[in-house]
């Protein structure tokens, strides 16, 4: 049975995206945010997905478990408004860590724990 990693498991999207590879016959792994909670559920990790080392310590855990996702859905992110005028460099840095750096650090975990 294949594996799909997701990202954003707390989320309206990745409910129902997990839902459909579910349904398709996949195993779903996901790594939520420690603010979601604990997480108690097999195939689920915890980690702050803008710290390296806590995003390659969840995908260690899931190589340890077994798991190797054949696919993954890196649904994580987020989204300040505003135009040009009012958004600073700031803003875009932080748009750039929770859209771009949380979908390499894990893509960067998973090769590393994987191969490319």
């Amino acid at each position: 049975m294949k594996t799909v990693l997701m990202t954003g498991a707390t989320g309206a999207l990745v409910s129902v995206t997990a839902d459909a590879f579910a349904a398709a016959g996949w195993n779903v792994a996901s790594i939520k945010s420690p603010r979601s909670g604990s997480v108690s559920a097999p195939g689920s990790y915890v980690a702050d997905l803008s710290d390296e080392s806590q995003v390659a310590d969840a995908i260690s855990r899931m190589r340890d478990d077994n798991m190797k996702p054949s696919a993954a859905v890196l649904i994580a992110g987020g989204f300040e408004g505003g135009g040009i005028a009012e958004t600073d460099h700031a803003s875009i840095q932080r748009m750039l860590d929770i859209n771009f750096y949380s979908a390499w650090h894990v893509i960067r975990s998973l090769s590393q724990a994987y191969g490319s």
